[in-house]
């Protein structure tokens, strides 16, 4: 993205500007195409786009799965991407590991709340943080996508999916 494209992300329209570089991709949704990127950092998708910053990948989203009743599928994509892109040697590796995870936590959870627009799930995005950070996974973990067993295990205890309407 060069520096006029970067000026022009948030122009008026920029959702209708991202829905058609989705279909430009060959998806209907952004939900279909961040499921051909599993696990694939924001920046990358964005990157696959074109024109487009992270952010508004996650805006795009976190619209979608709220119009849709899939915050929670959504919640457990994202937490998959961002671990991927702020641990990439895996869990407890590399230098300054802990404040990697803690980073990639607090950055998970405050993307849905701020930018995904559900304020509200404030205490669910900490409980699931914290378990993940008490439940360690295996050093070196990196996960596989939304469905990786560690992420489904922890979202299974901290966010039920018979408690959730999203």
């Amino acid at each position: 993205m060069d520096a006029n494209d970067a000026n022009n992300v948030w122009s008026s329209g920029w959702e209708d500007q991202i829905a058609a570089r989705i279909a430009t991709c060959g998806y209907a949704t952004m939900a279909e195409l961040l499921a051909g990127m599993p696990s694939r950092p924001y920046s990358e998708v964005a990157s696959r786009l074109g024109g487009v910053a992270p952010i508004q990948v996650i805006a795009t989203q976190f619209r979608e799965a709220r119009r849709n009743g899939r915050v929670r599928d959504a919640a457990r994509d994202s937490l998959a991407r961002n671990l991927v892109e702020s641990l990439p040697q895996g869990w407890g590796v590399g230098p300054r590991a802990d404040w990697n995870a803690v980073r990639a936590l607090s950055s998970w959870s405050s993307e849905i709340q701020v930018t995904g627009e559900c304020p509200d799930l404030r205490d669910t995005l900490l409980s699931v943080a914290e378990k993940l950070r008490e439940d360690a996974p295996p050093r070196g973990w990196i996960p596989t996508g939304a469905d990786d067993p560690i992420i489904e295990r922890v979202f299974k205890l901290q966010w039920p999916v018979e408690s959730s309407d999203t």
